[in-house]
Formats: structure tokens, C-alpha cells, sequence
């Protein structure tokens, strides 16, 4: 029951970039690398989701009361840090999402009954991080691993800040 977590974020990143790190270190060349996420946060309703989003999203004015279906797009690109002239986007989703479960049994004479669960909301980022498309020479094999690592770090740092320029 219930919306279905893998943890919290530091928790599930951990095996995943160890695994991703032995990767890096055997892969071919690369001319693009991404990392991506989505995270979810329960909360007790619509609006309190909206109210916490609106914490996250300091540019963007969001009434918890007298909105719904709300969803913000931005991409922030940043110049990478490795010493490659490369442009990073920064790609992020940010809705507040309502789940529920509905259990359909039909009879032996054939009517239909429906049962549903209550519903569950929750704050959803989905991470896009990314080199941009224009790049278009190889990243330098000494420096993939770095360029993952830079594009993890930025999609941390927006999962702890929020939407920062």
C-alpha cells in the first residue's frame, strides 16, 4: 500500500554511483552523459504539497489554496567546473502529484464494483542533468568520470536547495 519509495536520496545514490562509477572507468567515449532522478516526498495533501513546493521554488508565486494541476519546467544550464568549455543543463520537473489505488471486481454477473484506496500526495522533482547537445567533440576519457560527478553534484544540490540560478 502506499506510494512505493526506494528511500531517501543519499540512501539509493550510494550503490547506484558505485555502480555507475566501474562503468565510467571501462566505457567507451562519450559525447554526452546525463544523470537523472525523480524524488518524491509524501506530504498530507494538495495544499500542504503546494505550500512546501512553494519553499523550494522561491521565484515562483504558487497559492496552496485556489490552485491545482501545477507544474514548473525550468532549465538552469551551468558552464561546467572540470576545465572542458561544456555547458551543463540543469532540467528539472517540479509538480505536487496525487496517487491512489481504485481495485475493480466484476461478478458472476458481470456488475462491476469498485473500491478505492485513499489517496496519497506527494512533492515530485524529476533531475534532468545533462552536457548540452551542442557539444559536439568527445569529453576526454580523464574526465568523464568527473563530468558525472559534477552532473550528480548538481542535481543534489537542487534536491537540498531547491531551485536555485
Amino acid at each position: 500500500e502506499g506510494l512505493l519509495l526506494l528511500g531517501p536520496f543519499s540512501d539509493a545514490l550510494g550503490p547506484f554511483l558505485k555502480i555507475a562509477g566501474r562503468w565510467l572507468d571501462v566505457c567507451p567515449a562519450v559525447t554526452r552523459l546525463a544523470f537523472g532522478a525523480v524524488l518524491v516526498r509524501p506530504v498530507a495533501d494538495r495544499q500542504s504539497g503546494y505550500s512546501e513546493i512553494s519553499h523550494l521554488l522561491p521565484s515562483v508565486v504558487v497559492d496552496p489554496t485556489n490552485s491545482s494541476d501545477f507544474f514548473y519546467q525550468i532549465n538552469r544550464p551551468r558552464m561546467s567546473t572540470s576545465g572542458i568549455a561544456l555547458k551543463l543543463n540543469r532540467l528539472t520537473k517540479w509538480s505536487v502529484m496525487q496517487a491512489g489505488f481504485i481495485e475493480i471486481a466484476v461478478g458472476s454477473d458481470m456488475r462491476a464494483t469498485l473500491a478505492s484506496a485513499p489517496r496519497q500526495h506527494a512533492c515530485r522533482l524529476e533531475l534532468d542533468m545533462s552536457t548540452a547537445a551542442e557539444f559536439l567533440g568527445e569529453i576526454p576519457k580523464d574526465k568523464t568520470r568527473s563530468v558525472f560527478e559534477e552532473l550528480v553534484r548538481l542535481g543534489r544540490e537542487i534536491a537540498d536547495h531547491g531551485d536555485i540560478p
